[in-house]
């Protein structure tokens, strides 16, 4: 994998759309793991999916998948790349978007990820990186399939 400089952010890591398993990152933090609470719910800095509408606490942090794979694939276009849905704006510059880089990897090296399954249905899990401009990139497919 080839990245640009000596070291490249690490900004974002996605579940394949496709994988069967519930489950979450816990290393390196995930995207919906805030580093402060959450406005409204002091008592929690995680933030899933419930529903239709966001759900905050650890308990929801293998639900970012915005309903579950039928909704997504019954309408196409009404989700963003990892599930959530468009009027949620899980996308850059918004309350739940991206945060900041939540580790500094070298290229070429070695990166270790934990998992944690909450539901095992013989699927997979698929990383990739993100390297966005600015902090008001989307991330995009094409930007994750540049590494």
């Amino acid at each position: 994998m080839y990245m640009p400089g000596s070291r490249a952010p690490f900004l974002s890591l996605c579940l394949a759309a496709g994988a069967a398993a519930h489950g979450f990152l816990t290393c390196p933090a995930p995207r919906q793991r805030r580093n402060g609470p959450i406005p409204g719910q002091t008592w929690t800095m995680w933030m899933g999916m419930s529903g239709g509408s966001y759900g905050p606490g650890i308990g929801n942090a293998q639900s970012l998948s915005a309903g579950g794979r039928n909704p997504s694939h019954a309408n196409p276009g009404t989700r963003d790349l990892c599930g959530g849905t468009l009027a949620n704006h899980f996308s850059a510059g918004s309350l739940y978007g991206p945060t900041e880089a939540r580790g500094t990897f070298v290229s070429g090296g070695t990166m270790a990820v934990t998992v944690r399954l909450t539901a095992y249905h013989k699927g997979w899990f698929e990383f990739r990186l993100a390297v966005p401009a600015g902090d008001t990139q989307d991330i995009s497919q094409d930007l994750l399939n540049e590494h």
